[in-house]
C-alpha cells in the first residue's frame, strides 16, 4: 500500500453527478417541512495507506450553524442528490456536484424523521438511525438501539418495520449499522459487533424471510457502513476506537456468493487510516458514478455532535 495525502485544491475531479433529479419516494413530502441549511465546505488534507484499488481524490470538512447538523452515520448518493442520515434521526438532502472547482451542495435541507407506524411519544433512542440504502424507489433505514429496518413512505414518514427476533440479542449500542441493497432487491444488514472473528450479516428478503450469515474479519475494526457496487461487490467501512491510540478506519471489499453473502476468502483491504493522518469517525459509505463513468466511493464521518470531532466527506476513484 502507498501513503497518500489529499487536498481538494490540488486535484482535478471530473464532475461526479448530473444536475439533481427527482428525489426518492417520500423525500419531497419530508423536505416540504424541512429547514434550509447553510453548509460551509472547507478542503482538508487526509493521509492514509491506500492500495491500488482506490485513489483518494479530495476531502472536505463540512460545518453548519444548525444545531441538528452532524452525527452522520448513513450516506446515499442517487440521481445527483446526496442523502446523509444523522444518528439522531435527521436526514440531510442536497443536490451535489464535485469537479476541479471543488464540492458544491445545492438547496441543502435538514428534516427530522418521523415514525408513522407508532402511536404516542417517541423516545430519542428509538430514532438512532444508522444505515441508509435505496430499496426500489424508496429509502430504507436501519436503526441500532431499537434494532429494525424501516422505509420512507409517500407521506414522508417511516413505515413497515422489519424486526427479526435475531436482532434482539445484540447490545443496544452494537446493533445494525451498515445497510445495502443486493441486485435482487434483498437488503443486507451488517451489525457492529464481533464474536469469534466474525460479524453477523442478515439478508432480508420478500415477506418475513430472514437469512443469517457471517462476515469474516481480522483486526479490531467493526462494520459501520456498506454499499453494493455496480460491480456486484460489497464495499465496507470499518471503525475502531481506543482512548490510547484513537480512531482506526479500514475500507474493504468482498465478492458475494450465489446466496448473496460475502465470500470469506475474498476480502481485500483497500485503505486504512489512523487519527494521526487526520481521519475522523467514518461511518457512512456510498458509491456513485462520475459523468465520465468512473466509479466513485464516498465516506462521511459521524462527529457525535462533539466540538472535538468534525464532519468529513471524502471521495475516491475505484481504480481496480
Amino acid at each position: 500500500m502507498r501513503r497518500t495525502a489529499a487536498c481538494a485544491f490540488c486535484v482535478v475531479l471530473a464532475a461526479t453527478a448530473a444536475p439533481a433529479g427527482e428525489p426518492l419516494e417520500g423525500v419531497g413530502a419530508l423536505m416540504a417541512k424541512a429547514t434550509p441549511v447553510a453548509v460551509d465546505i472547507r478542503p482538508v488534507s487526509i493521509e492514509g495507506e491506500i492500495g491500488p484499488g482506490l485513489k483518494l481524490r479530495a476531502a472536505w470538512e463540512l460545518s453548519s450553524g444548525d444545531a441538528y447538523f452532524g452525527g452522520f452515520s448513513g450516506l446515499l448518493l442517487d440521481g445527483g442528490i446526496l442523502y446523509a442520515l444523522s444518528d439522531r434521526g435527521s436526514l440531510l438532502v442536497a443536490g451535489y456536484s464535485a469537479d476541479e472547482a471543488g464540492l458544491r451542495l445545492a438547496d441543502a435541507r435538514l428534516a427530522k424523521l418521523r415514525d408513522g407506524s407508532r402511536v404516542g411519544p417517541r423516545r430519542t433512542k428509538d430514532l438512532d438511525t444508522e444505515g441508509l440504502s435505496r430499496e426500489s424507489a424508496r429509502l430504507a433505514i436501519s436503526f441500532e438501539r431499537r434494532p429494525r429496518v424501516m422505509f420512507l413512505g409517500p407521506d414522508g414518514q417511516m413505515h413497515g418495520a422489519i424486526q427479526p427476533d435475531a436482532f434482539r440479542r445484540f447490545a443496544s449500542n452494537a446493533g445494525p449499522e451498515g445497510l445495502a441493497t443486493l441486485p435482487d432487491g434483498r437488503l443486507m444488514v451488517l451489525v457492529e459487533t464481533s464474536d469469534d472473528g466474525g460479524a453477523p450479516v442478515f439478508l432480508l428478503g420478500p415477506g418475513d424471510r430472514v437469512e443469517e450469515g457471517r462476515l469474516s474479519l481480522s483486526g479490531p475494526e467493526l462494520p459501520t457502513g456498506a454499499d453494493i457496487g455496480p460491480d456486484g461487490r460489497l464495499y465496507l467501512v470499518r471503525r475502531s476506537f481506543s482512548p490510547l491510540t484513537g480512531i482506526s478506519i479500514r475500507v474493504m471489499r468482498f465478492a458475494l456468493g450465489a446466496d448473496g453473502f460475502p465470500l470469506p476468502r475474498s476480502g481485500e483491504t483497500l485503505a486504512t487510516f489512523l487519527s494521526s493522518g487526520g481521519i475522523d469517525n467514518m461511518e457512512g459509505l456510498a458509491l456513485d458514478r462520475a459523468l465520465d463513468g468512473t466509479l466513485r466511493l464516498w465516506l462521511i464521518s459521524d462527529d457525535n455532535f462533539s466540538w472535538l470531532q468534525r464532519t468529513l466527506l471524502m471521495v475516491f476513484d475505484v481504480t481496480g
